[in-house]
């Protein structure tokens, strides 16, 4: 640096995609923000009954009803999510609606800023104009990868898991790369962590002692043995003061799962492996690489490949598989990923950057902006928005209302209308479905309103409409003393 040259001219010119890194970072999160405040729709049931059903609204559980109700899971995930939105409540944010955005907001800020720093300290072995390259385009496919601002931002288990896998395999990339035992240390403490909220995820826990061994860094062993005991015994301790036993959460879900894994329906070891290359949007990914330099790039990424690769070989040798189990890879996915689209980015055709840039810009809108089970939700703004109506019958067993974000008592029916519903009453049936057909030709029944689901849901209803009748439209008929209103708080 010459006398008097400003260091910040200096540092500019030594890292040229510094500030892009963080400018295309803030975009990231405002994508991440707008999808968590605006969409808010119910990617599994599982997870609605099993998490929204027990936060929201504020105050409808204390935090000893929530443990006595999570059964066999850990009731920390429920907890958290509970501070959460009693934060949002003492903010004043006082309607359920809102208090689940509050939640996905504060999930998506703290979700991607753990994973932003995670993912781009794992390229700081890199020399310095291509660490800062590498940092920039991590930057972009963890703010802008179509799937990510969805996943990523829902009250789901593995959502609030993946930042810890990325975080812990992010420390373990600074010990492989420098002898630094508080990594290794603080690396197995972020892997408990992720363990305690969800239990499969601690078998990434042996790719420490992995990084250890080929290391030969063989006195790091008792430090890992040590800071493995001390990890193991403060979150069995923590659960023996929320559940009354030592681990007991994990004795109580293990046991469950060793009994009724096949329960829940058997799928081939090789889903996973499809699903992960399917979300690479092939053919992007797909080439021959000649000339890449796999050793020079992936090197220093190994505890990240290791941590990625033990988490989707466990999950593959279960039976019972569904496409979330896989969300909390997905930061790591981006991150494996990133060597490989610098050096297509600079060798390769240009039709793979083209191909994979516009597919995914045009499906980031329709996964930011499209709720899941959205027809579901307005149901339930809708009955919340007319006070007068405290019966729902629903005309279909595979109709569900989220009925939490509904401020006022109704009740719920299902049964086959034969005459107009009532005062005081609605009607719910899927339109695409034997009941919905008849009902709007019933003299009678009066349609007040009609939800249709949004556009990726409509896409798979228009493909195979016969068995995605539960996404399609439905339509709500009212007796004649109800009109039409707005839709509900939230808005």
């Amino acid at each position: 640096m010459t006398g008097g040259e400003p260091l910040a001219s200096s540092r500019a010119r030594a890292d040229p995609y510094r500030r892009g890194v963080r400018w295309l970072a803030v975009a990231g999160l405002c994508v991440y923000l707008i999808t968590a405040i605006f969409n808010v729709g119910i990617v599994a049931i599982d997870d609605y009954f099993q998490v929204m059903a027990r936060v929201v609204p504020a105050g409808a559980y204390t935090p000893t009803q929530v443990v006595a109700g999570t059964g066999v899971y850990n009731p920390i995930p429920v907890l958290m999510h509970l501070g959460v939105v009693r934060l949002a409540s003492m903010l004043g944010i006082l309607h359920p609606y809102n208090q689940l955005r509050f939640d996905q907001a504060f999930l998506a800020l703290f979700s991607f800023l753990t994973m932003w720093y995670s993912g781009k300290s794992c390229f700081a072995p890199y020399a310095e104009r291509e660490r800062g390259r590498q940092q920039l385009i991590f930057t972009g496919l963890l703010g802008f990868y179509f799937a990510a601002p969805l996943f990523l931002t829902r009250p789901m288990v593995e959502s609030l898991v993946a930042p810890f896998l990325l975080l812990g395999a992010a420390l373990a990339c600074r010990y492989w790369t420098s002898p630094a035992r508080w990594s290794l240390v603080l690396a197995t403490f972020v892997f408990a962590a992720g363990a305690t909220l969800r239990p499969q995820a601690g078998i990434v826990a042996l790719t420490l002692p992995m990084a250890v061994a080929f290391r030969r860094r063989w006195a790091d062993l008792v430090v890992l043995g040590l800071a493995g005991a001390a990890a193991f015994v403060v979150t069995g301790l923590i659960d023996a003061a929320i559940r009354g036993g030592f681990h007991e959460s994990l004795r109580t879900y293990l046991t469950f799962n060793l009994q009724h894994s096949s329960d829940f329906g058997v799928s081939p070891w090789y889903t996973y492996l499809l699903l992960l290359v399917g979300a690479t949007l092939p053919p992007a990914f797909l080439a021959h690489y000649r000339g890449f330099p796999w050793l020079q790039r992936y090197e220093p990424l190994f505890p990240a490949v290791a941590v990625f690769g033990t988490f989707v070989a466990a999950h593959s040798l279960v039976p019972h598989k569904e496409e979330r189990f896989m969300i909390p890879t997905l930061p790591l996915l981006l991150l494996l990923l990133t060597p490989l689209a610098a050096w297509l980015l600079e060798h390769g055709p240009r039709w793979r950057v083209v191909y994979f840039t516009g597919l995914n810009l045009a499906l980031l809108p329709l996964m930011v902006l499209n709720p899941p089970q959205k027809t579901g939700m307005s149901l339930a703004r809708y009955l919340d928005a007319h006070a007068d109506l405290r019966t729902v019958i629903l005309a279909d067993k595979a109709m569900f209302i989220p009925s939490v974000f509904i401020t006022h008592p109704v009740a719920v029916q299902f049964e086959v209308p034969t005459t107009p519903p009532p005062c005081g009453t609605a009607v719910a049936a899927l339109a695409l479905g034997t009941t919905g057909r008849q009902l709007v030709r019933t003299a009678g029944f009066v349609r007040a309103a009609q939800f249709a689901p949004g556009p990726l849901e409509r896409l798979v209803v228009a493909i195979n409409p016969r068995h995605n009748e539960r996404r399609g439209p439905v339509d709500v008929y009212v007796g004649s003393c109800d009109t039409v209103g707005t839709p509900g708080p939230g808005d």
